[in-house]
């Protein structure tokens, strides 16, 4: 068998069923990416260096600073954030759509 069919003979690794967080290689920065969303908790250089912040351009925040100092947590907040987020844009949705569906007027 050549190396050519032993190559395509593999199979493909399962995406992770559950999003995880990645560093970018070389920077202090995190990415959770899902679908078309994507969150990054990083540092910014207009902060301190102890400061984290959060961008999510789907959600339209950029360099938000998050309260904790330490990544773990601070990657939960920017997430909290986000969610919120959704809940209101969900929320004002329905609004606007009224309980039919059809938009109110």
């Amino acid at each position: 068998m050549s190396v050519r069919k032993k190559k395509a003979a593999r199979a493909e690794p399962a995406p992770p069923a559950v999003p995880a967080w990645t560093k970018e290689h070389g920077r202090d920065a995190y990415h959770l990416r899902f679908g078309t969303l994507e969150i990054a908790v990083h540092r910014h250089m207009y902060y301190a260096k102890d400061v984290w912040v959060m961008t999510c351009d789907a959600v339209r925040i950029r360099a938000l600073p998050l309260e904790s100092a330490d990544v773990a947590v601070a990657q939960q907040e920017a997430f909290a954030n986000v969610a919120n987020a959704l809940r209101e844009w969900r929320i004002e949705m329905e609004r606007f759509m009224g309980t039919n569906g059809e938009a109110a007027s």
